[in-house]
């Protein structure tokens, strides 16, 4: 990080012994906003790294992990995703070649849904990638400190409780918008 981005970003307090006692919010999210364009390309390089994943997009990668977690209606899909009927349809065209998801038709309430899932290869797949990921940023957090990892677990689960709340106040109580 450059010492001009540094200056720029707004300091976390520091007690006189150099500890951080406390971070302004804005701070912390100047910091990550920087942080995440780089920790993006470190998960995806990782990821490309793994066998079967030749040719594969960043497209390609975020569908598998949606569907790692359930099926998922096309449309329902897509919304999550935030691409339109047309990009949906091309990646999951292209993964279901592959053998990495399946479309279910005719759903009981609705026959004309389709429901796109990770087929056993997908979750080995998906199960590898994110195991390359996580490899990879486990190597940049190596030499940090226990207590600099824990803090940066606790930064964490208070963004994930934020992105809880916000989800199910936007989505009327459904957990699943984000």
């Amino acid at each position: 990080m450059s010492a001009k981005a540094t200056q720029q970003r707004p300091a976390a307090h520091a007690s006189a012994d150099g500890a951080i006692g406390q971070a302004d919010p804005e701070a912390a999210a100047s910091l990550l906003i920087e942080m995440l364009p780089k920790l993006l390309r470190t998960a995806i390089a990782a990821m490309h790294d793994a066998p079967h994943t030749s040719g594969m997009t960043l497209a390609q990668f975020k569908m598998l992990g949606r569907l790692s977690g359930r099926e998922h209606r096309a449309g329902e899909l897509a919304k999550l995703l935030e691409v339109g009927g047309a990009t949906l349809t091309a990646t999951a065209d292209t993964l279901e070649r592959r053998g990495l998801i399946e479309r279910v038709r005719g759903l009981p309430d609705d026959r004309r849904a389709v429901v796109l899932r990770l087929t056993p290869a997908g979750r080995a797949l998906y199960r590898a990638l994110k195991a390359r990921a996580v490899g990879s940023f486990a190597e940049l957090l190596a030499e940090s400190t226990d207590e600099a990892r824990m803090a940066l677990v606790t930064g964490l689960q208070a963004l994930e409780h934020g992105l809880e709340a916000r989800c199910v106040s936007a989505a009327g109580g459904r957990p699943e918008c984000c």
